[in-house]
């Protein structure tokens, strides 16, 4: 997401986890206070945990097998060290700017009103892009417990079960998920590292090639998908309560799930070799009452973790568009809470649980039947996680942070300046890189009819 997308892949409510409803346009920003909030690194530690696990875990092997077991390895942790270091880029300009910054904000500093347009379509992508890929792990695991039904038939069952839980406009309802999720993302690592070790562990390190050139971008998309988490980062520390100390929790944060998900994601690639698929979870047997259950876990908690993400992503629109606001906010007397409530006179417990505005349902419908006849199209998970981690957030995590920094920071040193143009290049390069190379791949793949397991 983060995604997966957890999810994605991203953590938040509608209101508070990218953008702001209050900044739109060009008009003066309403003052700041910064309110003093009780700093709780617990919480803190695993809101951001959240962020990073998800789906994206699942695509790591696949991206260790594209990069060959050492240099897969080795280039994951330098991803993960560059990830934390532009995130720490994305927290000191969102310091600069507010204590209630977002990423939306940091680009209209940077680049005014039509950057930070820019960057709510790219966000807007990106969030859809990650319901289209809760949506074909629902699909693939379903047909892996009941084959008498193709994954696409499944994809079109959880649609209706999706757009009715967008019908939510607070969230809060889906908070319990939280812990489902991780339990059962827990849940899936363990069964996988079980199976392998009784079935497949049968060859010594040195049989596992230790780099790949060829088919490295697909790796380097995958990592970004994972790591590149700098849209929802900033919505964290604010919530942490001291944006100041939030960076030691986040080091905390970057040390454990690199350490977790790259030693899953080693250990999924040596148990499967080159039949490593693009979710690991396929390489399951379809047998067996324990992996029937993890999958099930898995879809029911996609199908809770959607409706977080797709909200997301409609945020961007109601923060940017007059008209989408106008007409397709749940409640269209003030979309903010706290104007819904001054408005009606209600306190926050007496609001409406459902909106009364019939096109805040239709368009949900639509965009979600939009987005299951999307995944329909798609049987190469890993080929497409590579694709949106590729295009859209190794953009949002190398491009454009360093970029900002040097817009809002002309006064730091002439070394800070050069390192960041380094990182730019770089970002450019991969990112052309490894978009190419997934399309490449999603096209061979629709030729041939391959899910894209192995590229080799």
């Amino acid at each position: 997401s983060f995604c997966l997308l957890a999810r994605a892949t991203m953590v938040g409510t509608e209101r508070n986890l990218l953008l702001k409803s209050s900044r739109y346009g060009d008009g003066p920003e309403p003052e700041q206070t910064d309110v003093q909030k009780p700093f709780n690194p617990i919480s803190s530690f695993w809101n951001s945990v959240k962020a990073f696990a998800g789906a994206g875990t699942f695509a790591l092997p696949w991206a260790i097998m594209n990069a060959g077991m050492y240099l897969g390895v080795a280039g994951t942790i330098c991803i993960a060290i560059l990830s934390r270091y532009t995130l720490q880029v994305i927290l000191e300009c969102a310091r600069k700017l507010g204590p209630t910054t977002t990423y939306g904000d940091i680009a209209k500093a940077s680049f005014g009103r039509k950057g930070e347009v820019l960057i709510c379509a790219l966000l807007l992508v990106v969030t859809m892009s990650v319901n289209v890929a809760y949506l074909v792990l629902i699909g693939q695991n379903m047909h892996d417990l009941f084959p008498g039904l193709p994954s696409v038939a499944w994809i079109f069952v959880a649609v209706p079960i999706a757009s009715l839980l967008t019908f939510l406009p607070d969230l809060k309802y889906l908070g319990f998920t939280s812990v489902l999720g991780a339990l059962s993302l827990i849940f899936a690592m363990i069964t996988v590292v079980y199976y392998g070790l009784s079935e497949h562990l049968n060859e010594p390190i040195e049989n596992y090639p230790p780099a790949r050139v060829d088919t490295l971008a697909l790796w380097f998309g995958s990592a970004a998908f994972f790591f590149c988490n700098h849209i929802t980062v900033v919505p964290i520390a604010n919530a942490s309560g001291d944006p100041k100390r939030f960076p030691f929790v986040l080091d905390c944060t970057m040390v454990f799930v690199t350490v977790t998900n790259l030693i899953f994601a080693a250990m999924g690639y040596a148990f499967f070799k080159d039949e490593t698929d693009g979710n690991i979870i396929a390489n399951l047997p379809n047998t067996g009452v324990i992996v029937s259950i993890v999958r099930v876990c898995i879809c029911v908690e996609l199908l809770f973790s959607f409706p977080l993400v797709n909200a997301a992503g409609l945020t961007v629109l109601l923060s940017t568009s007059e008209f989408f606001r106008s007409n397709f906010a749940p409640f269209l007397d003030g979309y903010q809470e706290e104007e819904y409530d001054s408005v009606n006179n209600k306190a926050p417990e007496d609001r409406p649980i459902l909106s009364r505005n019939i096109l805040f349902y239709l368009v949900r419908v639509g965009i979600i039947l939009f987005l299951g006849i999307v995944a329909s199209s798609i049987s190469f998970f890993g080929l497409f996680v590579s694709l949106v981690g590729a295009l859209m957030l190794a953009s949002a995590g190398f491009i454009f942070p360093p970029i900002f920094h040097i817009i809002l920071f002309p006064e730091r040193s002439k070394w800070r300046k050069a390192l960041h143009v380094i990182i730019v290049v770089f970002g450019i390069f991969a990112t052309s890189l490894g978009t190419y190379q997934a399309i490449e791949g999603i096209v061979e793949a629709i030729q041939t009819g391959d899910t894209g397991k192995s590229p080799h």
